[in-house]
């Protein structure tokens, strides 16, 4: 971890930390000292750092963090983790539930994953540039916010990705500034996701519409709803670091971990079909596989409650989910069929929003392997 510090981030870690810049040792050499931290004799703990990039730069930055983790009664480990995350923000997307994922995801599905997060992003830029529910294609502000962000380490355990948004360097006292665009776009995503949670819990699609403002629009809640579908509906957990050089807003800085699971799923669905008008309505046959079930109860229940199915298949060539909601009978069969990896068909009005795709007035579901598998007619 120490190899990826550099000598910038040591030196804004500093400032931030309240250290300050007391000497000059022949103009080579910075020292920095704290008004609160001193050795056991009373006298100032000095850090020391070359003013210029050196050849033993690395074993110098090796040596300060060392001692700052003295000072600091931390780790070495977790001093440079500060450090080197201090000028950004952090967002971490894991898998909640990943045992068909714990060696990790198929490498067929990684540059989806990575361009469904970088979608998130980018519309939330194009939102805080250009409030909007929906944007039908992506804007400048957009593509270039994207551009500057950082896809970061992946990390074990709960399989995860993470975003890495620089920031800019406060020249002035951070709380007396507006935050900085990159900031109010990771501010957006958080919040939006957090509202989210809040719809989720309280079944009150309401939610997401009263806040639209300064959280999700369609074009985000599409983003999040394709890390679903390419993790087969495996519950994910959100959260963000903050870069402590810019305050966050008040109702985000102790931000807590969200889960984003299939009602989360089922409510971005529900909320893009309230704001995004149709763009394409066909009467079609689609036929394909299972991939997603969801259901708010056992599916031998013999109630009305939501029962919603995702099936995999080929429209002109370019492979498409569809989202169909079904009867209690028909659910039923569904899923004896994905346990049987059984083709599926049915009839129906397909709908098009953006990349979101739903079979509406659903009739003819039928198991069996059908002539054109994969395909929708």
């Amino acid at each position: 971890m120490l190899d990826a510090v550099t000598r910038d981030q040591v030196l804004r870690y500093l400032k931030w930390r309240g250290w300050r810049e007391s000497a000059l040792e022949g103009r080579r050499i910075l020292l920095y000292t704290h008004e609160e931290k001193r050795d056991d004799a009373g006298d100032p703990i000095e850090l020391a750092i070359p003013a210029i990039e050196t050849s033993d730069i690395r074993a110098r930055i090796a040596q300060l963090v060392e001692s700052l983790a003295a000072v600091e009664g931390r780790s070495i480990q977790e001093v440079a983790g500060s450090i080197e995350s201090s000028d950004r923000d952090i967002q971490y997307l894991k898998l909640a539930d990943d045992a068909q994922f714990r060696r990790g995801i198929p490498l067929q599905s990684a540059p989806d994953v990575v361009s469904s997060l970088r979608d998130l992003v980018a519309h939330s830029a194009a939102n805080v540039a250009a409030p909007c529910i929906y944007h039908p294609r992506m804007t400048e502000a957009g593509k270039k916010h994207a551009e500057r962000c950082v896809f970061g380490h992946t990390f074990r355990g709960s399989y995860g990705f993470t975003v890495e948004t620089p920031l800019p360097l406060p020249l002035l006292r951070p709380e007396e500034l507006e935050a900085p665009f990159e900031r109010r776009v990771s501010e957006r995503i958080a919040a939006g996701i957090g509202y989210l949670a809040d719809a989720t819990a309280a079944q009150r699609l309401e939610i997401l519409h009263e806040h639209q403002d300064e959280g999700l629009n369609s074009n985000m809640c599409e983003a999040l709803l394709e890390i679903g579908e390419i993790f087969r509906g495996v519950p994910t957990i959100y959260t963000i670091a903050w870069s402590p050089e810019w305050p966050a807003a008040p109702s985000l800085a102790e931000y807590k971990p969200v889960r984003i699971d299939e009602n989360a799923y089922r409510c971005l669905a529900s909320f893009i079909r309230e704001v995004r008008p149709a763009e394409e309505a066909t009467e079609v046959t689609v036929a394909g596989r299972v991939i997603i079930l969801r259901s708010d109860e056992p599916p031998m229940l013999a109630d009305e409650s939501a029962r919603e199915i995702v099936i995999a298949t080929n429209l002109e060539g370019r492979a498409v989910n569809v989202h169909v909601s079904l009867s209690g009978g028909d659910y039923r069969r569904a899923c004896d069929a994905h346990l049987a990896g059984s083709v599926v068909s049915v009839a129906g009005t397909l709908e098009k929003r953006g990349k979101y795709w739903t079979l509406v007035r659903p009739k003819r579901f039928a198991i069996g392997e059908a002539e054109d598998e994969g395909q929708a007619q």
